[in-house]
């Protein structure tokens, strides 16, 4: 979970076959809209990420066949076989988590007003021009 894997995930295991990894999740982290950051929210994401028609994060997590929610900081990928790259895939961008309830708000305009959880916020989008964002007063991490 990118902003990142290893910010917003404390832990993984992988199971011994390799065809499950269960991450154990940061507590007290929040999105820019204030809602919590959980298992159900990461769930929401690859399952957003894998059926989303034109995802760009699809081919880097398409080896994911399930996500269970085991608790509220635990989240369990479900995979077709070993995909040793799922965790460096999710320190990038496929493990950027977005705020569930204003990305169904925003449906397929989310993109324009972005809530996720990093260190910095979304305020502004210029096309071809630049891109504003403000420091995140609430990010888990803010001291650093």
């Amino acid at each position: 979970m990118a902003a990142s894997c290893p910010s917003l995930a404390t832990e993984w295991t992988t199971a011994e076959d390799g065809r499950s990894v269960t991450f154990k999740l940061r507590q007290g982290v929040k999105f820019h809209d204030g809602e919590t950051f959980d298992a159900a929210s990461v769930k929401y994401t690859i399952e957003r990420a894998l059926a989303l028609p034109g995802s760009r994060r699809k081919s880097e997590i398409g080896a994911i066949s399930g996500v269970e929610v085991v608790d509220a900081l635990t989240v369990r990928f479900l995979l077709e076989a070993p995909f040793s790259p799922l965790v460096a895939q999710f320190s990038d961008r496929a493990g950027i988590m977005i705020a569930p309830k204003a990305a169904e708000e925003a449906g397929d305009r989310f993109d324009q007003k972005p809530i996720c959880a990093g260190p910095y916020k979304f305020v502004e989008r210029v096309p071809q021009d630049r891109i504003v964002l403000e420091r995140f007063a609430d990010y888990w991490d803010a001291a650093r």
